[in-house]
């Protein structure tokens, strides 16, 4: 039978000459499960262990004891970030992040007269500082700066309406009005008349109106393409949409099958000759348009205390007592809200987008 590998002999002091199988000895294996001895205790046939580095009295590989190993120092923490309370790092990553969105949509820096932005962040319930020319502003001040947006261009508002006798021109004219004080770029079109002259000149207040409003170019498929937000306007007919507004709409057939008539906001606007005389019915015939078109809708709702004035949440509406009641302070206030709340909201998406 083979003899295993010998380990030291004779020639070597303080070992025995006997082969390794007589003294039950294998070879050292190798690898990972190579078997060490115990960490104080000395090294297979007294040789020093050099393992024996670890525990409370440490040797080094002559066997002599070394001094205790020095506790570490501690690592100073890292400072607070100013005005923001406990540990500093998490929370300027997090507040650099929050500069993201200035970097992206002004590389110059943002402008002078736009200067904060809706957007929130939170942290545990602490709101997060917002850096704007070199000064912070936490999101609840930010909100408060009358919600305004950031955007790197207005918003593209489009106003388009058909009227007879000038009670939804006003309406109309109300809206634009309120919209560029919100900072929107706005068109005032109208659609297309379809009514024969003699039936126009039959009436005195629709023959004054064709007349005052000969300015106002005709809507094309290009004012729809180019708004961000849409406002339609229309008296009703028979609960329903004028033939004018419809014929207008039927002809963006075009633009909603290459998919550029969605995601705009949309809102509508009526008036009729008597109370409850369809206003509801025709803005929400108005609207099933707009689900048609992959639009969002942005109705006024109760979401300002002139809307219980109004009482329509639908969009603003008119009754005018065939022609008796002109466009009063209930109802310009109402189109005002409703044309503010229009520009915030496509703001907020066109900023976001």
């Amino acid at each position: 039978m083979r003899a295993g590998p010998r380990l030291p002999g004779p020639d070597l002091p303080g070992t025995s000459a006997s082969p390794a199988h007589e003294r039950h000895e294998r070879p050292v294996p190798r690898g990972r499960h190579r078997r060490r001895p115990a960490p104080s205790a000395p090294g297979a046939h007294g040789a020093p262990d050099p393992f024996a580095v670890r525990g409370t009295a440490a040797h080094d590989v002559s066997g002599a004891a070394a001094p205790p190993r020095p506790a570490p120092a501690l690592l100073p923490r890292a400072p607070a970030y100013p005005g923001l309370p406990g540990r500093g790092a998490a929370k300027r990553a997090r507040a650099e992040r929050s500069r993201r969105p200035f970097a992206r949509a002004f590389p110059d820096g943002p402008p002078a007269r736009v200067p904060y932005v809706t957007r929130h962040s939170f942290d545990m319930g602490r709101h997060l500082p917002y850096f704007v020319d070199d000064r912070s502003y936490t999101s609840v001040e930010v909100e408060s700066r009358n919600e305004m947006t950031l955007m790197s261009t207005p918003v593209n508002v489009a106003v388009v309406y058909y009227s007879s006798t000038g009670t939804v021109t006003e309406i109309a004219k109300e809206l634009r009005d309120a919209a560029v004080k919100a900072g929107a770029e706005v068109r005032l079109v109208k659609a297309p008349e379809l009514a024969p002259w003699e039936a126009i000149e039959s009436n005195p207040a629709w023959a004054a109106n064709h007349a005052a409003t000969a300015d106002i170019p005709e809507a094309t498929t290009q004012d729809i393409e180019w708004a961000d937000a849409v406002l339609f306007g229309t008296p009703t007919r028979f609960g329903n949409l004028s033939a004018q507004l419809k014929q207008f709409m039927d002809t963006l057939g075009g633009l909603w099958a290459q998919g550029k008539l969605a995601d705009k906001v949309y809102s509508g606007f009526t008036s009729s000759a008597t109370a409850h005389a369809g206003q509801e019915t025709t803005l929400q015939a108005l609207y099933t348009s707009v689900h048609h078109f992959g639009g969002i809708v942005v109705a006024p709702g109760f979401t300002d205390a002139i809307k219980f004035e109004d009482g329509n949440p639908y969009g603003t509406s008119h009754v005018d007592g065939q022609g008796t009641a002109p466009v009063g302070d209930t109802t310009r206030a109402a189109a005002r809200h409703q044309a503010e709340r229009v520009v915030k909201i496509a703001g907020k998406l066109k900023a976001a987008a």
